[in-house]
């Protein structure tokens, strides 16, 4: 709901939905100027699909933007996920970029986050001792209070292992731009804008 929330804030005509990530349902074709995404391709099994979804619910000027997380190694390292709910299906960036081509997106481009991600990781690790305080003054008990504290361990604990294989190079993230139209000029986002766009909260 915050997340929610703080997206209507910055973008009040955005409209957010729910679905399944490998052929996401409840677009009409042609009928979206953009869409953004966080990580469907990290789970997204059928990721053709997912890409052939999306490109059709585009309209003609369409703008796919998302922010996802890429293997430089022949396996994921399932320690950096909490996998209670999906586990990641990692590609690689020239899988990504192929399968978008493929769809028919003109442009493709992408721009690395990695940094701008480990500083907020870094953030909410210096946050999480606030945020267990809260929780207990909040009277999570019982069976709530314990699955609450489950979840935000296997966050904390895969999310240090995230951090370790984004520093060791054998993860990375991208904020990729898809464009169903030819983009000439060049991508201009510089370490500043991100810093801006990318914050902790």
């Amino acid at each position: 709901t915050a997340c929610v929330t703080r997206l209507n804030e910055l973008v009040p005509s955005a409209t957010v939905t729910r679905g399944e990530v490998d052929r996401p349902r409840g677009f009409v074709d042609h009928s979206l100027q953009a869409i953004a995404s966080v990580e469907a391709f990290a789970y997204a099994d059928h990721k053709a699909g997912l890409v052939g979804r999306v490109f059709r619910a585009l309209d003609d000027q369409g703008r796919w933007v998302f922010l996802d997380t890429t293997r430089r190694t022949k396996k994921t390292p399932a320690e950096a996920f909490a996998s209670a709910w999906a586990e990641p299906l990692l590609s690689t960036n020239d899988e990504i970029e192929e399968l978008l081509k493929l769809a028919g997106f003109k442009s493709v481009r992408k721009v690395a986050v990695t940094d701008q991600v480990l500083v907020a990781a870094k953030q909410g690790y210096a946050n999480l001792s606030q945020v267990l305080e809260n929780a207990a003054q909040s009277g999570f008990t019982g069976r709530e209070g314990a699955l609450f504290l489950q979840e935000l361990a296997w966050e904390a604990q895969s999310w240090r292992a995230r951090a370790r294989a984004l520093e060791g190079g054998a993860l990375e993230m991208n904020l990729w731009i898809a464009d169903k139209t030819e983009q000439l000029a060049p991508l201009e986002l510089s370490a500043d804008m991100l810093a801006v766009a990318i914050q902790p909260d």
